[in-house]
């Protein structure tokens, strides 16, 4: 946490997200930033390496419902929703900024002004999946109480799919602190999956700035075991593979 919040305990726990509000409205101001929140299907597509394979996996589950954590503007889960990989699922997102653009979209019945550590709105066992794509596990001072809220809401078997920040890119202002930071959120989310018994696989990706240069991105997928003793890596795997397999057919479909 940075000094601006040490000191202030449990009680005010969540008061860097009042912060975070105040950033994301430069960002939506922003000609520069604003991309970041409005990103399409096929930048999902890309960003998860592939997502067919996932889908397909909540749509054999008794809840059918697929939740964006960190949705932005909702314009991706629009575009997968009404394309052919979103047949029979329910989209959903959160976010914590107003964005007159989420009507158009998916509509404010289909989001949520929340933060990804409380999810207010939900039920418990109401979720079948969770997408992310740069969202709360990346920016979150609190990744171990998403993790815990989002466990509570997946149905078993329920899964996620997600892509954070490892190391930031070679030339970016504050590497060293940047760094810092997502390893001890990457540690927190696989401390919590191994304790909670999920099939957990992940994949590294390096990629190269134009303007900052070379940096590693992380994608995981994670499932919720129905018992403690069932072993769930082998499907994790399988689930990762055929997502990477059907990932530029999917692209250019949402294209």
């Amino acid at each position: 946490m940075s000094e601006k919040y040490k000191g202030h305990g449990l009680g005010n726990q969540f008061e860097p997200l009042k912060y975070m509000r105040k950033v994301e409205r430069k960002v939506r101001m922003s000609d520069d930033l604003n991309p970041i929140r409005d990103r399409s299907g096929a930048e999902y597509t890309d960003s998860l390496q592939g997502l067919e394979s996932t889908l397909k996996h909540v749509a054999g589950l008794p809840i059918k419902t697929v939740i964006d954590l960190g949705a932005g503007s909702s314009r991706a889960i629009a575009q997968i929703a009404r394309s052919k990989y979103g047949n029979g699922l329910a989209f959903k997102g959160t976010g914590i900024l107003f964005d007159p653009a989420i009507e158009k979209h998916i509509g404010w019945d289909n989001y949520r002004l929340t933060p990804a550590e409380t999810m207010k709105g939900f039920k418990k066992a109401s979720v079948g999946g969770f997408i992310s794509v740069f969202g709360p596990l990346t920016y979150s001072n609190h990744s171990g109480l998403v993790m815990s809220r989002a466990h509570e809401l997946l149905v078993p078997h329920g899964i996620i799919k997600g892509c954070m920040s490892l190391y930031a890119a070679a030339a970016l202002p504050d590497k060293t602190k940047i760094d810092e930071e997502s390893s001890e959120r990457t540690k927190q989310l696989e401390l919590f999956l191994k304790q909670n018994g999920y099939g957990f696989v992940f994949r590294n990706r390096d990629y190269t700035s134009e303007e900052h240069g070379k940096g590693t991105d992380r994608i995981f997928l994670a499932i919720k075991p129905s018992r403690r003793d069932e072993d769930l890596n082998p499907l994790a795997q399988m689930i990762m593979d055929e997502d990477l397999e059907t990932k530029e057919a999917m692209e250019a479909e949402l294209s």
